[in-house]
């Protein structure tokens, strides 16, 4: 059988989608391999929510075209919705493509390569792809996985193509989401990390009413799964239900990450979040009450139009006042098809970088504050790696994958297993400290 290897570009919900499309080919007869040197057949799944992240989908697949010989190249995801009619016009060499609603296809579409036809377009209509809880290969560390709950968006940023790419928002059955936790917590998943355009509208269209709270009980009960961590939150759709539930169950994560993108009321109102400055700033104060020792990631999207220095100084002083441990920064990219494309009074590529940089400096600062406070304290840490021998690296329950602070340790471990650290060094970004207490089982 042919071996296939895959590239996932973009988002963690992006992620689940290709470990979806290896699962699928791996109970065909498909061998999967990490090497795009010993694949017969590539598949790209490439991301296109900004202009940046359209450009490496482009650059990944051209680079692949350069040492592609006889190899079969497939590119699917949001890429392929938004140039579904230019994309082989424009690049030839790509023999297949399926959009985000066809990946269920990709067996056949594989097979159909595998006996060198080209030309393969699976673009239709968009009917969700319906996912399978046995049809999951983890690429990255088997003690935690993502778990997507929604696919699409109904929210309607003015700057966001999401809907455009994903359509509506659609909701998966709690039954299935549950079947799917518990063969992960079988193969040996910890740490769920619950992803959706919008987590917090979860099950609004399907049970006419927001059910995360009770997806998140249910996900409790489950024995082996020790953390739950809810990411993509959206400010507007937090309920007292859903507040009261993060902060009693212990499984859950004291930890929150919600997308703010703005704190100014007419650049929020331009960017039709659904909330005012006010509203913000009570919610978070809600959260921060009720929710003993919650850590708060945030994002920001900065040289959105309109946005002069009178606007961008609100913002420092917002973060500056609100203490947020964690922040991601980007930069404003106009989308064709958004309504934002046509505001005038756009801001430059350079006063935009500046700004950012400005922002994340103000950030660093702030960070460097708060972890030095964590000095000579114990906390529980996830192995994720051993870096050599006596030295792994992990995260707190402060943390999550890939996008916050990492905990450097010298001790006795092993990954996948909790352990209490006690922390004796810190910067910005990283933790160090040492093993004082043996594998953590609960």
């Amino acid at each position: 059988m042919a071996k296939v290897g895959l590239v996932s570009l973009g988002c963690p919900k992006n992620l689940v989608d290709s470990e979806h499309m290896l699962g699928i080919l791996l109970k065909r007869g498909f061998e999967i391999v990490p090497s795009m040197k010993e694949a017969d057949i590539i598949i790209v799944n490439t991301c296109a929510f900004i202009e940046s992240a359209q450009q490496e989908s482009i650059d990944t697949i051209l680079d692949i075209i350069k040492n592609k010989g006889k190899k079969r190249l497939c590119v699917t995801g949001c890429l392929v919705s938004l140039f579904k009619d230019e994309l082989l016009k424009r690049i030839p060499q790509i023999d297949a493509i399926i959009n985000p609603f066809n990946i269920g296809q990709i067996e056949k579409v594989c097979q159909e390569l595998a006996q060198f036809k080209t030309k393969i377009i699976y673009t239709g209509k968009n009917k969700k792809y319906k996912i399978q809880s046995s049809q999951r290969f983890i690429t990255g560390p088997i003690h935690s996985a993502y778990l997507k709950i929604a696919d699409g968006c109904n929210n309607c940023c003015s700057y966001c193509i999401i809907p455009q790419l994903r359509g509506d928002y659609t909701s998966r059955r709690i039954e299935d989401i549950i079947e799917e936790a518990k063969v992960l917590a079988q193969a040996g998943v910890k740490e769920i990390n619950i992803v959706a355009q919008d987590t917090t509208l979860y099950g609004k269209d399907i049970y006419n009413k927001k059910m995360l709270p009770e997806l998140l009980e249910k996900l409790s009960r489950i024995d082996k799964i020790q953390w739950i961590r809810l990411l993509y939150t959206h400010p507007a759709h937090y309920s007292n239900k859903l507040i009261d539930t993060i902060a009693t169950n212990n499984k859950i994560c004291k930890y929150l990450d919600i997308p703010l993108q703005h704190c100014n009321n007419r650049i929020l109102k331009a960017m039709r979040r659904k909330v005012t400055k006010k509203d913000i700033v009570i919610l978070i104060k809600k959260l921060r009450k009720q929710i003993p020792n919650l850590v708060l990631r945030t994002t920001f999207l900065v040289g959105f139009p309109m946005e002069g220095d009178k606007e961008f100084n609100e913002l420092l002083e917002f973060v500056r006042n609100m203490q947020f441990d964690h922040i991601g920064a980007f930069t404003y990219s106009s989308q064709d098809n958004t309504s934002s494309a046509n505001i005038k009074n756009m801001v430059t590529k350079k006063v935009k970088q500046k700004r950012r940089e400005k922002l994340l400096l103000l950030q660093k600062e702030i960070s460097e504050k708060k972890n030095k406070k964590l000095r000579n304290k114990e906390i529980i840490v996830l192995i994720d790696k051993k870096i050599s021998a006596g030295v792994f690296q992990g995260r707190g329950q402060a943390d999550a994958p890939e996008i916050d602070n990492v905990v450097n340790i010298k001790g006795k471990a092993e990954v996948g297993h909790f352990y209490k650290i006690k922390i004796k060094t810190t910067n910005a970004y990283e933790l160090g400290g040492n093993v004082v207490k043996e594998k953590l089982t609960w």
